[in-house]
């Protein structure tokens, strides 16, 4: 069954890469380093990504976390595993994220 998904993911990568739209960049910061009690931000790592990016689905809204003016982001597999501690740049424009759906889960 890992084949099968192996190929899938393999075809949505393409589908991204030849369809995507604009320049969606994430972004995480490195681990800190230094003494304990006066630690140094790790330099930031960006990560180009294959992406279209779309007005947040009506199922997905829930009028405190997620509004309707969200933006939804679906992008194809990448060197790691995105986190609510990093961010996405759309087009020159810092967005937080909320939430991270994996598919599949």
């Amino acid at each position: 069954m890992s084949a099968f998904y192996g190929r899938l993911q393999g075809t949505a990568s393409r589908l991204m890469a030849k369809f995507k739209q604009g320049q969606v960049v994430y972004t995480i910061t490195g681990a800190p380093t230094g003494p304990a009690w006066n630690p140094t931000p790790g330099t930031p790592v960006s990560y180009t990504l294959d992406a279209t990016v779309q007005g947040v689905e009506a199922d997905y809204v829930d009028g405190s976390l997620i509004l309707a003016t969200d933006k939804q982001v679906t992008c194809a597999v990448f060197a790691v595993d995105p986190s609510l501690a990093g961010t996405i740049t759309i087009d020159g424009k810092v967005c937080q994220i909320v939430r991270v759906d994996k598919v599949p889960g």
